[in-house]
């Protein structure tokens, strides 16, 4: 019972990866997930925590920036 289930997986698992799109999906989340130990000291990477930095800077900025509106809009 088991190696059916085995081989069930490794087919739908080939099948899966000839399809151009699945492949393309799959080494996509393979790399965005990959640690740092594959990639040269050259390459420029960006982890979650980069991205999720990037994410977060608008929504710091704009408050600054509209802050000054708001000085002049009361002010005058």
């Amino acid at each position: 019972m088991k190696q059916n289930w085995r081989e069930a997986i490794r087919r739908a698992h080939e099948r899966l990866l000839g399809n151009p799109f699945v492949c393309l999906v799959v080494h996509f989340f393979r790399r965005f997930f990959a640690g740092d130990t594959f990639s040269s000291e050259s390459d420029l990477r960006l982890s979650i925590g980069g991205i999720l930095a990037l994410l977060a800077l608008p929504g710091a900025v704009l408050p600054i920036m509209l802050f000054q509106n708001i000085q002049v809009f009361f002010a005058g």
